[in-house]
Protein backbone atom coordinates (compact mmCIF):
# COMPACT_ATOMS: atom_id res chain seq x y z
CA UNK A 1 0.00 0.00 0.00
CA UNK A 2 0.73 3.62 -0.99
CA UNK A 3 0.88 6.52 0.88
CA UNK A 4 2.06 10.08 1.40
CA UNK A 5 2.30 12.94 3.84
CA UNK A 6 3.14 16.32 3.62
CA UNK A 7 3.96 18.44 6.18
CA UNK A 8 3.58 22.12 6.76
CA UNK A 9 4.95 25.21 8.56
CA UNK A 10 2.15 27.77 9.47
CA UNK A 11 5.52 30.58 10.51
CA UNK A 12 5.16 33.33 8.90
CA UNK A 13 3.07 32.15 6.20
CA UNK A 14 2.16 28.77 5.29
CA UNK A 15 4.29 26.39 3.02
CA UNK A 16 5.00 22.65 2.56
CA UNK A 17 8.31 22.22 3.97
CA UNK A 18 8.53 18.11 3.57
CA UNK A 19 6.85 15.09 2.23
CA UNK A 20 7.38 11.18 2.89
CA UNK A 21 6.10 9.01 0.00
CA UNK A 22 6.06 5.39 0.87
CA UNK A 23 5.99 3.16 -2.01
CA UNK A 24 4.92 -0.44 -1.51
CA UNK A 25 6.31 -1.30 1.53
CA UNK A 26 9.80 0.09 0.48
CA UNK A 27 11.54 2.81 2.80
CA UNK A 28 10.00 6.30 2.52
CA UNK A 29 11.10 9.07 -0.25
CA UNK A 30 11.65 11.96 1.86
CA UNK A 31 12.14 15.24 0.17
CA UNK A 32 12.96 18.56 1.88
CA UNK A 33 12.26 22.17 1.00
CA UNK A 34 15.04 24.08 -0.29
CA UNK A 35 17.35 24.41 -3.30
CA UNK A 36 19.92 20.97 -4.07
CA UNK A 37 19.74 20.70 -0.41
CA UNK A 38 19.94 17.25 0.67
CA UNK A 39 21.47 15.26 3.85
CA UNK A 40 21.31 11.54 5.12
CA UNK A 41 18.10 9.92 4.66
CA UNK A 42 16.80 12.37 2.41
CA UNK A 43 15.88 11.86 -1.54
CA UNK A 44 15.88 15.40 -2.60
CA UNK A 45 14.53 18.33 -2.40
CA UNK A 46 11.98 21.04 -3.96
CA UNK A 47 10.90 24.32 -3.93
CA UNK A 48 7.45 26.28 -2.73
CA UNK A 49 6.27 26.68 -6.48
CA UNK A 50 3.40 26.66 -8.69
CA UNK A 51 3.74 23.39 -9.34
CA UNK A 52 3.73 22.09 -5.29
CA UNK A 53 1.59 24.31 -4.33
CA UNK A 54 -1.33 23.28 -7.00
CA UNK A 55 -0.37 19.69 -6.40
CA UNK A 56 -0.69 20.27 -2.46
CA UNK A 57 -3.83 22.33 -3.23
CA UNK A 58 -5.21 19.49 -5.24
CA UNK A 59 -4.54 16.98 -3.13
CA UNK A 60 -6.24 18.09 0.19
CA UNK A 61 -8.91 19.58 -1.80
CA UNK A 62 -9.42 15.54 -3.01
CA UNK A 63 -9.45 14.49 0.68
CA UNK A 64 -11.73 17.08 2.18
CA UNK A 65 -14.18 16.08 -0.15
CA UNK A 66 -13.98 12.79 0.61
CA UNK A 67 -14.28 13.49 4.31
CA UNK A 68 -16.85 15.00 3.96
CA UNK A 69 -18.95 12.31 2.62
CA UNK A 70 -18.58 13.00 -1.21
CA UNK A 71 -18.85 9.60 -3.26
CA UNK A 72 -17.26 11.33 -6.06
CA UNK A 73 -13.39 11.77 -7.26
CA UNK A 74 -12.34 15.46 -7.15
CA UNK A 75 -11.28 16.62 -10.58
CA UNK A 76 -9.38 19.66 -10.79
CA UNK A 77 -10.33 21.57 -14.13
CA UNK A 78 -9.37 24.53 -15.73
CA UNK A 79 -7.83 26.36 -18.87
CA UNK A 80 -4.67 27.53 -19.58
CA UNK A 81 -3.36 29.83 -16.71
CA UNK A 82 -5.30 27.91 -14.22
CA UNK A 83 -4.11 25.37 -10.90
CA UNK A 84 -5.34 22.52 -13.19
CA UNK A 85 -3.35 23.73 -16.40
CA UNK A 86 0.17 24.79 -13.95
CA UNK A 87 -0.52 21.09 -12.36
CA UNK A 88 -0.53 20.02 -16.16
CA UNK A 89 2.56 21.31 -17.18
CA UNK A 90 4.33 20.04 -13.97
CA UNK A 91 3.45 16.75 -14.82
CA UNK A 92 4.41 16.95 -18.71
CA UNK A 93 7.46 18.20 -17.64
CA UNK A 94 8.62 16.28 -15.44
CA UNK A 95 10.92 18.48 -13.13
CA UNK A 96 13.69 16.64 -10.92
CA UNK A 97 11.95 17.61 -7.40
CA UNK A 98 9.17 15.50 -8.52
CA UNK A 99 10.83 12.48 -9.63
CA UNK A 100 12.61 12.92 -6.27
CA UNK A 101 9.22 13.46 -4.34
CA UNK A 102 7.44 10.40 -5.99
CA UNK A 103 10.60 8.43 -7.51
CA UNK A 104 10.64 6.82 -10.73
CA UNK A 105 9.65 3.70 -12.30
CA UNK A 106 11.49 1.04 -14.53
CA UNK A 107 11.08 2.86 -17.59
CA UNK A 108 12.49 6.28 -15.85
CA UNK A 109 9.00 8.32 -15.83
CA UNK A 110 7.75 9.77 -12.49
CA UNK A 111 4.98 8.01 -10.58
CA UNK A 112 3.44 11.61 -10.10
CA UNK A 113 2.31 10.45 -13.80
CA UNK A 114 0.49 7.25 -11.93
CA UNK A 115 -0.90 9.29 -9.13
CA UNK A 116 -2.85 11.69 -11.60
CA UNK A 117 -4.71 11.27 -13.94
CA UNK A 118 -5.00 13.96 -16.91
CA UNK A 119 -7.71 14.26 -19.34
CA UNK A 120 -6.88 16.72 -22.50
CA UNK A 121 -3.60 17.40 -21.24
CA UNK A 122 -2.50 19.00 -24.64
CA UNK A 123 -5.83 20.81 -25.22
CA UNK A 124 -6.84 18.54 -27.75
CA UNK A 125 -10.39 18.37 -26.72
CA UNK A 126 -11.04 21.62 -25.97
CA UNK A 127 -9.67 24.40 -23.68
CA UNK A 128 -10.11 22.37 -20.19
CA UNK A 129 -7.71 19.91 -18.83
CA UNK A 130 -9.14 17.78 -16.05
CA UNK A 131 -6.94 16.07 -13.60
CA UNK A 132 -7.74 13.06 -10.59
CA UNK A 133 -6.41 11.19 -8.46
CA UNK A 134 -6.17 7.51 -9.23
CA UNK A 135 -6.97 5.97 -6.30
CA UNK A 136 -6.10 2.81 -6.98
CA UNK A 137 -2.30 4.20 -6.78
CA UNK A 138 -3.20 6.03 -3.51
CA UNK A 139 -5.79 5.95 -1.83
CA UNK A 140 -7.58 9.12 0.00
CA UNK A 141 -7.05 7.75 3.38
CA UNK A 142 -3.50 6.93 2.89
CA UNK A 143 -2.96 11.08 2.37
CA UNK A 144 -2.25 12.20 5.24
CA UNK A 145 -1.64 16.38 6.29
CA UNK A 146 0.66 17.62 9.19
CA UNK A 147 0.51 21.22 9.99
CA UNK A 148 3.72 22.35 12.29
CA UNK A 149 4.17 18.32 13.14
CA UNK A 150 0.60 17.80 14.30
CA UNK A 151 -1.43 15.22 12.65
CA UNK A 152 -4.81 17.17 11.14
CA UNK A 153 -7.57 14.94 11.13
CA UNK A 154 -10.56 16.44 11.81
CA UNK A 155 -12.50 18.15 8.53
CA UNK A 156 -12.24 21.49 10.20
CA UNK A 157 -8.64 21.24 10.58
CA UNK A 158 -8.47 20.04 7.11
CA UNK A 159 -10.47 22.72 5.42
CA UNK A 160 -8.29 25.70 7.60
CA UNK A 161 -5.40 23.98 6.31
CA UNK A 162 -6.92 24.16 2.68
CA UNK A 163 -7.91 27.78 2.80
CA UNK A 164 -4.84 28.65 4.51
CA UNK A 165 -2.85 27.28 1.24
CA UNK A 166 -5.83 28.68 -1.19
CA UNK A 167 -4.13 32.40 0.20
CA UNK A 168 -1.00 31.48 -0.38
CA UNK A 169 -1.96 30.57 -4.01
CA UNK A 170 -3.71 34.19 -4.63
CA UNK A 171 -0.29 35.55 -2.55
CA UNK A 172 1.73 33.61 -5.24
CA UNK A 173 -1.03 34.59 -8.43
CA UNK A 174 -0.76 38.12 -7.39
CA UNK A 175 3.28 38.21 -6.83
CA UNK A 176 3.40 37.10 -10.47
CA UNK A 177 1.17 39.29 -11.70
CA UNK A 178 3.36 42.15 -10.34
CA UNK A 179 6.34 40.35 -11.48
CA UNK A 180 5.16 40.32 -15.28
CA UNK A 181 3.79 44.54 -15.12
CA UNK A 182 7.29 45.10 -13.56
CA UNK A 183 8.92 43.17 -16.46
CA UNK A 184 7.00 45.22 -19.71
CA UNK A 185 8.27 48.54 -17.50
CA UNK A 186 5.42 49.50 -15.98
CA UNK A 187 6.03 49.43 -11.87
CA UNK A 188 3.72 51.56 -10.71
CA UNK A 189 1.52 48.95 -8.45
Amino acid sequence: MNSFDLYFTSSPDLQLVKTCFYFNFNAPIITVRGKNFTHSGQSGSFLWSSGVKSLAYFLIQSVCLSQMGSKNVFILSGAKKSLAHSLSLTIIKEPNWLAEMFGVDVQGNTRARKLLQIRNQYYNLGNLVEISLNTQFLALTEINFYLNDQKQTSIKSLIQLRESLDIALQDSKRQNEQAQVTQLGFDFL
